[in-house]
């Protein structure tokens, strides 16, 4: 009986518990009691996750992978050439110092502000900057039409490497027998500013010319300011560390540059060791001529037999004539010199293509050599090539949001509209008036 009188009790305070009196607050009446309907609530979703649902975005299977796209888009064959010929016109040691410093100064910074912007906002360059400020949105239209452009140059140059390759299988390459004697004479204005441009009698760390080399090298090296890194990043969870993504890609690049140059300059040595010799069989031919037809006297002969080291043969023949007779020789023919052959070296890319495959032309098994090079050249090309596709496609995919359903079919669409774009008779039946 006591056990039921407890529950009664208890069941009867908790039903006025789960029904308040309503209290009068300064005499004024009761308010009826009113049923409330519970509404759902309304939860607000910030605008990132708005983006996120709206845009869907694949992610790279890991980390390693988007690291090696990052730094394939970064090695660039232009870059390590243009970096090679900076330090060789430019300083040398003083150069690296400027271009690292440069590089930790504002290479890093960019290179991590690209990052983070990619990886939070989850778009193309274009969504990017609309996000910044819609009033600057047509900064990200800009930087499509010049990923645009680049990719079209960049299509020639893959033209050039795939059009080698093929012909590198011939035995020999049909380049060994180009009249590389021609090549060799001559030292025109460009190489007279270059030569003017390495002087050395004002130190490179005070050189205006220096610094903004170097830092148009850090730019140009990472790949700044095209908006491929945006929409590489894009595709990474934000989990990841956008600050050491950006040191180990410029690390990398800079690591890349240094193993590089010996390579580089050691190719170029070589080339510059056979003009060389080339000039100074040039002179000799020039000699006998001269000796034939009786305007140089008997002594200016210079020895036939150049084989072996046409250079050093020559050379002391030359310093074993006497004073008059130098000044004769002199007068008919070219001053061959190591040094100034390689300082012929320009930063255009026409230049190092042909230097490079004029080199391999002399190394014995030239086919497999210049095999190699050229699968090289074309593997580094397609990486950079493949960033910027990357970027003009992602950059697209987010103007037109439907498209994202059929990127393959967009990606192929897109290809095949582009390339008539390369041919330049197409060019000129659309401008032709």
């Amino acid at each position: 009986m006591r056990a039921q009188a407890w529950e009664t009790q208890a069941f009867e305070a908790q039903s006025r518990a789960s029904h308040p009196k309503a209290t009068p607050v300064m005499g004024a009446e009761a308010a009826p009691v009113v049923r409330q309907r519970f509404l759902p609530e309304k939860v607000q979703v910030p605008e990132e996750e708005k983006n996120e649902v709206l845009i869907t975005r694949p992610f790279w299977s890991n980390k390693a992978e988007y690291l090696l796209v990052q730094m394939g888009y970064t090695m660039r064959p232009v870059s390590l050439w243009s970096f090679c010929y900076l330090w060789l016109h430019s300083g040398g040691g003083i150069f690296l110092i400027i271009y690292i410093f440069l590089l930790f100064l504002i290479g890093i910074p960019l290179l991590f502000l690209e990052m983070a912007a990619g990886q939070r906002i989850r778009q193309g360059n274009i969504g990017v900057w609309k996000v910044i400020s819609p009033w600057i949105g047509g900064i990200g239209y800009t930087s499509l039409m010049v990923c645009f452009i680049n990719a079209l140059f960049l299509n020639v140059t893959i033209a050039w490497i795939l059009f080698y390759l093929s012909q590198s299988f011939q035995y020999p390459v049909p380049w060994e027998k180009c009249p590389l004697l021609e090549n060799a004479s001559g030292f025109g204005e460009e190489e007279v500013k270059d030569e003017k441009r390495g002087n050395r009698e004002i130190s490179a760390i005070y050189n205006v010319n220096v610094w903004r080399g170097a830092g148009n090298q850090v730019l140009c090296s990472l790949g700044l300011g095209f908006g491929s890194i945006v929409s590489i990043a894009s595709h990474i969870q934000s989990s990841s560390s956008c600050l050491s993504d950006a040191v180990i890609v410029a690390v990398a690049n800079l690591i890349s540059m240094l193993l590089v140059t010996p390579f580089i300059f050691s190719i170029l040595g070589f080339w510059a060791t056979q003009l060389t010799h080339r000039c100074n069989e040039k002179n000799t031919e020039t000699l006998l001529k001269l000796v034939n037809m009786g305007i140089l006297p008997p002594e200016a002969q210079p020895p036939q037999n150049l084989i072996g080291n046409p250079t050093s043969i020559f050379t002391s023949w030359f310093n074993s004539l006497s004073n008059p007779i130098k000044k004769d020789v002199l007068s008919h023919v070219a001053e061959c010199n190591l040094e100034e052959q390689f300082l012929k070296i320009k930063g255009s890319t026409n230049f190092v293509f042909l230097a490079f495959i004029e080199a391999m032309s002399f190394i014995p098994g030239s086919v497999f050599w210049s095999f190699l090079f050229f699968v090289m050249l074309l593997n580094l090309e397609m990486s950079t090539m493949i960033g910027i596709v990357e970027s003009i496609i992602t950059s697209l995919q987010d103007i037109f949001i439907s498209v994202q359903k059929y990127t393959k079919l967009f990606t192929g669409t897109l290809t095949y509209v582009c390339i008539p774009i390369n041919d330049p008779d197409f060019i000129q039946i659309v401008i032709r008036p």
